[in-house]
């Protein structure tokens, strides 16, 4: 009984590492988005079917005035609202569409703050997003020096690439994702992945980013490397 106790014990401990990040509604970034546990069905618990806890569950909160056009602050929210979770831990961070950037942001903020980051995935990313400083940053080259900091600080980075398309978005002069680490020089690793599904489906039916179960156990296999 104490052995079982203890196993018990040391896997939620793990799963308490785990925060993740949902994303807004399809084309409506200023808007508030879906709980993650309704967008990310496959990914609110872990590969073995653990609950992860409500409390690492961050949300997307759309703009602080969605009415404004000219305020675009939903994912630095985002990345604020999850401040003070799990502070003296190294976190395992999984992020969503929208939710993408504001992880990278808060993972940095983790950092300069002395606050520990095991790896980062990255589902489904556009990068194009305002930044803590509200430049409107909307090219991988312009995200990268937000990995290249992970990676120098030892944090692993997945980005993958689904049914968004990411490579079309990126210029052919630009530094395309699948093709070159942000940081060669970097402690940790960077890892690009082609997944031929949809970015979403809310029909459960697992052929989406958000609900795929293989995808899921492929990503925790990843970070448990």
């Amino acid at each position: 009984m104490r052995a079982s106790s203890s196993s018990a014990s040391t896997h939620q401990s793990r799963l308490d590492r785990v925060v993740v990040f949902g994303g807004s509604y399809p084309g409506s970034p200023d808007d508030p988005g879906p709980d993650v546990s309704t967008q990310l069905p496959a990914f609110e618990t872990d590969q073995n079917g653990n609950q992860i806890p409500a409390s690492n569950q961050v949300q997307y909160p759309g703009s602080s005035d969605p009415s404004n056009p000219d305020v675009h602050d939903a994912k630095y929210r985002q990345s604020l609202n999850a401040r003070g979770i799990a502070p003296d831990v190294d976190v395992t961070l999984i992020c969503y569409s929208a939710g993408t950037e504001s992880c990278l942001m808060y993972a940095n903020w983790r950092i300069e703050n002395g606050q520990g980051v095991g790896s980062v995935v990255l589902l489904g990313p556009t990068f194009d997003a305002y930044n803590e400083q509200g430049d409107h940053l909307d090219t991988f080259e312009e995200w990268s020096p937000y990995i290249a900091n992970l990676l120098d600080e030892d944090v692993d980075v997945l980005v993958i690439n689904d049914g968004l398309d990411l490579d079309a978005l990126v210029p052919l002069l630009d530094m395309n994702p699948a093709k070159a680490n942000p940081n060669a020089n970097g402690t940790g690793t960077y890892t690009y992945w082609n997944v031929f599904i949809d970015h979403n489906d809310f029909g459960r039916v697992h052929t989406g980013t958000n609900n795929s179960v293989w995808l899921r156990d492929d990503v925790y296999n990843w970070i448990a490397k």
